[in-house]
């Protein structure tokens, strides 16, 4: 499964879901301008890891 959709001025594209990883993790990458900023946010359900 890839989808791509754009959020805050950046392109993520979802590599994996819930619904294909048993629900274990969501997998995610992320193409961002170089003065993009992530707004404060908080997982409920997931933490977040970056490389």
């Amino acid at each position: 499964m890839t989808q791509s959709l754009w959020f805050f001025g950046s392109r993520f594209s979802i590599i994996a879901d819930h619904t294909t990883t048993a629900g274990q993790y969501d997998l995610l990458e992320g193409y961002f301008p170089p003065t993009a900023q992530i707004p404060l946010h908080r997982h409920t359900r997931y933490s977040e890891h970056q490389p």
